[in-house]
């Protein structure tokens, strides 16, 4: 595309201030020429340069007062429109009687883009109001016209409903698209934000590390299976977002930024959990807090998407029932050939679904193809029947999911899975250093967030938000994990002689590591979580054991069951730090300027002032080049003009171009090319706003 510029002609004076304004408002842009006209008050008229019925004189025109007899002052009329030129009938107003004349003269010229607005048509342009002489671009005392947009030079930009430039959509549009057009800069420093607290599916527990974002478009509905991605299948967010923030550990989050207007969606999400909901009106230049009935994942399938998940019961950990109790309604849970999201397998000594038999754990850890059917799969403590006869295959197969990007949550005698029991090879060969088998007791234990990690710092601040302490009581409390290796992350840890001032913690009770093992941690995909311990005999109700949900108590959760449901989330969470579609970066694009004087002037540019919006550290750089034609301009040298950065609303302010082209050295020329570079934030979360700009020139002496 080539650069698009713009020709405004001069009044024939001796010195005169041009100023080439561009301001960008709903897509139309609007050039302006400064007048030095006599600015006198006065009513009535309703010719070239009159206030269309009725108004002051911003410049001579017919009718207007003048201050001199005999004066005489360069005008211009329309006399035909062809397209996008305007021919003008160029000539002299001369002042009589106080009074400017008609518009006196016989040489014509061609003007253009410059397409006639109707009467009272409004624009931005630098005066509080538009004047009549926006209907007459010849006349050379005031010219004001409309312009496309195709002076835009790059891919890569939008044009902001609230009037400018940024960096654009994935798609590299030029035009605003939905609520994308719904987006308003505001004055003062203010923003639009929406904050809330996501919680979990029964609202009340908070959610770290899920992802918050208003969509532009419908969301791409998840394939069911495991999937090679680190976000557990829900890396890829769908929806064009426009703005995207994640959940701090207490669950809060705030998106700026925000689409205004009624109906705004709002997404929730992490890993294959998933809920779209509407907030009935966005405020512009506000806080709108998310609703709380709102601001939680969903429990069933009506209310948004699930993960698929397979559990297999355990006789000594009754985990099915923690996972109800964190909200997932028991309509979920059916036999692997059912509609619900969680496939329910009986382990040994675990109790059957309500629905009737069911198949045996040994159909779901010895089989590769149905293991990948399942994005989550819960294995809790079988009171030891996992070293008796594990199922054949079972090991290479739970390693082999893993590896396609499976997630695994077990528990206590769980470590099967993992260390596959001496003096067998290990499945997960050199994640942890292992005590004997079952080496513990059952006397409650005080157990520790460990925050040695970032991912520890953010489970004790989860603990104290969700009610807990750290340390909370861990019963019955067990001795597997005598310590981690890295990369494999300790979470929680505790003491054997309960005494944390004897010395070096001697139990990890919660651990975590990534896979595959073999290969960089950036490069990994699933995730194992492993618990030393069982979910709270709170979960049982005593008086129904025969089977799922009767079994399961309806109290609130323990101190230790909300750290099993932090590990819980924490599987379907990334395995490593999360990139969003990044802004295309950076983007520059070009404005030229022709400076037009009469006879024995030559124009000199002098200030070029913007109004911009540069969140976080993103930034806009502005740098110059001059030549004596157009085609020139691209080989000139440039010239460092200003840089624009970490400010959230810049009034008008700029910087003066003839001293920026001293620097290469040059002196200003008949063109002049700005070039302007928009820069998002390090963490492409954010990208600068050029709100307006215009350019100064005026017409002196050619030496």
């Amino acid at each position: 595309m080539s650069p698009n510029y713009f020709r405004v002609p001069t009044a024939l004076r001796s010195r005169r201030a041009v100023v080439l304004s561009t301001l960008l408002a709903g897509g139309v842009l609007a050039i302006a020429c400064s007048s030095e006209g006599p600015g006198m008050l006065g009513t009535g008229g309703t010719g070239p340069g009159l206030a269309d019925g009725g108004g002051t004189c911003e410049h001579p025109a017919l009718g207007c007062a003048c201050p001199t007899e005999g004066a005489t002052a360069a005008c211009g009329e329309v006399i035909r429109k062809s397209a996008d030129y305007v021919t003008c009938s160029m000539g002299v107003r001369t002042c009589s009687g106080g009074q400017w004349g008609a518009c006196v003269g016989d040489t014509t010229q061609q003007v253009k883009g410059a397409p006639i607005l109707a009467p009272g048509t409004s624009t931005q342009d630098l005066q509080p109001t538009p004047t009549a002489c926006i209907s007459n671009p010849c006349d050379p005392e005031c010219t004001e016209y409309t312009d496309n947009g195709a002076g835009i030079d790059a891919g890569g930009l939008s044009i902001t409903d609230a009037g400018g430039v940024t960096l654009a959509p994935q798609d590299g549009s030029l035009t605003c698209i939905g609520l994308r057009c719904n987006l308003l800069t505001c004055d003062g420093g203010l923003t639009t934000t929406v904050t809330g607290t996501i919680r979990d599916p029964a609202g009340v527990n908070p959610v770290y590390n899920a992802f918050v974002y208003v969509p532009n478009a419908a969301l791409t509905p998840f394939t069911q299976g495991v999937s090679p991605d680190a976000c557990g299948g829900g890396g890829i967010i769908s929806g064009d977002p426009i703005v995207f923030t994640q959940t701090a550990p207490n669950g809060t989050f705030t998106l700026t930024n925000v689409p205004v207007g009624n109906n705004i969606p709002v997404v929730i999400q992490i890993g294959h959990f998933r809920r779209r909901v509407i907030i009935p009106t966005v405020t512009a230049c506000t806080d709108n807090v998310l609703p709380v009935a709102l601001a939680r994942l969903p429990k069933n399938s009506s209310e948004g998407d699930l993960p698929y998940m397979a559990i297999a019961s355990g006789g000594c950990d009754p985990l099915e029932c923690l996972l109800k109790r964190i909200g997932i309604d028991a309509s979920e849970f059916t036999q692997p050939a059912g509609s619900g999201h969680i496939a329910f397998y009986q382990g040994s000594g675990g109790m059957p679904l309500a629905a009737g038999v069911v198949p045996w754990y040994d159909q779901l850890v010895g089989n590769l193809a149905t293991l990948k059917k399942y994005d989550l799969i819960f294995l809790p403590c079988q009171c030891g029947s996992e070293y008796g006869n594990p199922p054949a295959n079972s090991h290479t197969a739970l390693r082999d999911y893993t590896t396609a990007g499976g997630r695994i949550f077990t528990s206590h005698w769980g470590r099967e899975w993992i260390e596959n029991g001496s003096p067998q090879a290990a499945i997960f060969p050199g994640v942890a250093n292992w005590g004997g088998p079952n080496y513990g007791f059952s006397d409650p234990l005080n157990v520790y967030a460990d925050t040695s990690s970032a991912k520890g710092v953010a489970f004790k601040a989860w603990l104290i938000a969700s009610g807990a302490t750290s340390p909370f009581s861990e019963t019955p409390s067990r001795f597997d994990v005598l310590s981690v290796v890295a990369p494999t992350l300790s979470l929680a840890y505790a003491f054997s002689d309960n005494n944390p001032g004897h010395g070096t913690p001697d139990n990890i009770t919660d651990m975590s590591f990534n896979t595959p093992l073999s290969v960089p941690e950036n490069q990994k995909v699933g995730r194992v979580v492993y618990a030393d311990t069982h979910a709270s005999a709170d979960a049982l109700d005593y008086s129904h054991l025969q089977q799922f949900p009767d079994w399961c108590s309806s109290t609130p959760l323990t101190p230790q069951e909300k750290a099993l449901e932090f590990l819980i989330f924490d599987l379907s969470a990334c395995v490593q730090s999360f990139v969003p579609p990044p802004y295309q970066t950076p983007v520059t694009y070009v404005r030229d300027y022709e400076g037009v004087c009469p006879a024995g002037k030559a124009p000199e540019w002098h200030f070029f002032d913007w109004q911009t919006v540069t969140p976080k550290d993103s930034s806009l750089i502005f740098t110059v080049q001059t030549a004596d034609t157009q085609p020139n301009l691209p080989p000139a040298p440039l010239a460092p003009l200003a840089t624009v950065s970490g400010a959230p609303v810049v009034t008008w302010t700029g910087a003066d171009v003839a001293s920026a082209l001293s620097t290469i050295p040059s002196k200003s020329k008949a063109w002049l090319r700005v070039n302007i570079t928009l820069n998002p934030s390090s963490d492409q979360m954010s990208a600068p706003t050029l709100v307006a700009w215009r350019q100064a020139y005026d017409c002196v002496d050619n030496l």
